[in-house]
């Protein structure tokens, strides 16, 4: 969105108008491959797989970003939020 505002009606617009983005994704990964791995990866992977199914909505919650941050820092990739 771009353009210019007259400044006495930018605090009626922005009253009007309010948006909240919330990131619902779950990252997409080699899933049966994870599963299988035998490394930290892999049982970092199937403890968080296990809080996603099984935990309670703000679990499943935390268990997703963990497996982006934890999975990403294992892979030594940036941590992007």
């Amino acid at each position: 969105l771009g353009g210019y505002i007259d400044e006495r009606h930018a605090k009626k617009i922005t009253d009007l108008y309010k948006i909240e983005v919330i990131d619902d994704t779950v990252p997409l990964y080699d899933a049966d491959a994870l599963m299988e791995d035998m490394s930290v990866r892999g049982e970092y992977f199937r403890t968080l797989v296990r809080k996603m199914k099984e935990g309670t909505a703000e679990e499943r919650k935390i268990a997703v970003q963990a497996l982006r941050i934890g999975l990403c820092a294992l892979e030594g990739k940036p941590i992007l939020f």
